[in-house]
């Protein structure tokens, strides 16, 4: 009796770790995923002109029809265009432009126990570079 009491505490013991490692080892896959997938899409940004109206400054906006990203990640995908001055601060959208933006672009995906987590990588585009 205390043997098939201590036999059922290891298994359980063995089961919840084992269900641990299987969410954490999804989660680094798909954040894995979402940060290949955001360093490509930074990439496409980077390419653009200054002045291309995909650059337009403005929040949550979706990821250009024509830029390559798996389709599965792309409904998830939104980017944002700020103004920032050579020093880092963010401007208002309504300041004047002062030669470089802010590009963040955020990807979401839903984890195992149905909560969203998400990826967020931002770079800085120069009209003197352009």
């Amino acid at each position: 009796m205390v043997a098939s009491a201590i036999l059922l505490i290891v298994i359980l013991g063995i089961t919840s770790a084992f269900s641990y490692v299987r969410k954490t080892v999804y989660s680094m896959e798909k954040r894995g995923e979402c940060v290949h997938a955001a360093r490509g899409i930074m990439e496409q940004f980077r390419a653009l002109p200054y002045s291309d109206s995909r650059l337009n400054v403005g929040k949550n906006q979706p990821i250009p029809s024509n830029f390559q990203i798996d389709n599965k990640l792309k409904k998830d995908a939104s980017y944002s265009v700020s103004y920032c001055t050579f020093d880092g601060e963010t401007l208002p959208d309504t300041a004047t432009d002062p030669g470089s933006k802010d590009i963040t672009v955020v990807i979401k995906w839903n984890n195992m126990d149905g909560g969203q987590e998400s990826v967020s990588m931002t770079t800085t585009h120069s009209r003197i570079l352009h």
